[in-house]
């Protein structure tokens, strides 16, 4: 019963480390490390048959180690938008009935300029539940087809959330990318990956660059900024991406916020 107590207090140890690690996002990697083929395939394999409802395959996995095609990815990506304080209106203000992203207040997300990336896919290849026949029938009503994606978007999350904590455990950071090109009649990743299913969600995983902190983007200079008050230190450093740690102490400060709140029995657990 000893050994049992110590190895499951040390597994406890190593998953609250794990999450640790894997709720904060990677924004560089060190490109000469890559990931080994074993660790590739335990990704692979978790990604792949995480829980979905009813086992149903709400997803389809592209899995990507060339570094020419995770660059023509990464060159997409250009819509992660940095908030200043004065201009945060007149960015997601949409005045033409048509959001598109001010590039002066967006860069890259190097999150996915990473040894490897997983590109999850819409799928609806196994439906097999009778709420979700009726939503891909062409008849189907609002509320069908929201659940539906409601099923979908759940399953994507539950995946990526399960391939981020794999990684972690193994030893390699990763990063999310939502923010990446959809239009349908320009430059996007669904074009450019040749492919009919819609990418839905990226994640990259390597190691962190020993020589950078976990903020600062690889390729993005102060320099490159066109917004005075987005910049983040001297002309000639590495642009930083904004701390979400240090916004949500502004936000507690400001507006009361807290992130979760958590009840065992009604009661409010605090730890």
């Amino acid at each position: 019963m000893l050994d049992i107590f110590i190895i499951n207090s040390r597994m406890n140890d190593e998953i609250k480390s794990a999450i640790d690690v894997c709720k904060k996002a990677q924004r560089n990697y060190d490109l000469t490390k890559a990931v080994s083929e074993e660790d590739l395939e335990t990704l692979i394999y978790v990604a792949a048959n995480s829980p979905s409802k009813q086992n149903e395959t709400h997803f389809s996995l592209r899995v990507y180690t060339d570094p020419k095609i995770i660059r023509e990815i990464y060159n997409l990506t250009e819509l992660f938008t940095f908030q200043t304080n004065t201009q945060t209106d007149k960015i997601f203000t949409d005045t033409t009935k048509k959001f598109e992203t001010d590039h002066r207040y967006a860069v890259t997300n190097s999150q996915i300029l990473a040894p490897v990336v997983f590109v999850y896919c819409d799928e609806t290849k196994n439906i097999r539940s009778g709420t979700h026949i009726v939503a891909t029938s062409g008849k189907a009503t609002q509320i069908a087809i929201d659940t539906l994606n409601e099923q979908k978007n759940m399953s994507i999350g539950i995946s990526s959330g399960q391939l981020v904590m794999a990684a972690a455990l193994l030893g390699y950071k990763t990063g999310y990318c939502s923010a990446f090109e959809r239009d349908v009649n320009g430059d996007n990743v669904q074009k450019l990956l040749n492919i009919k299913s819609e990418p839905k969600l990226l994640v990259g995983v390597g190691y962190p660059h020993p020589d950078m902190t976990r903020l600062e983007h690889p390729e993005v200079y102060n320099k490159d900024i066109s917004i005075k008050e987005g910049k983040h230190g001297d002309e000639d450093k590495r642009w930083t991406f904004p701390s979400m740690l240090s916004e949500d102490l502004h936000k507690k400060y400001h507006y009361g916020f807290e992130k979760i709140e958590v009840y065992i029995n009604d009661k409010r657990y605090k730890k």
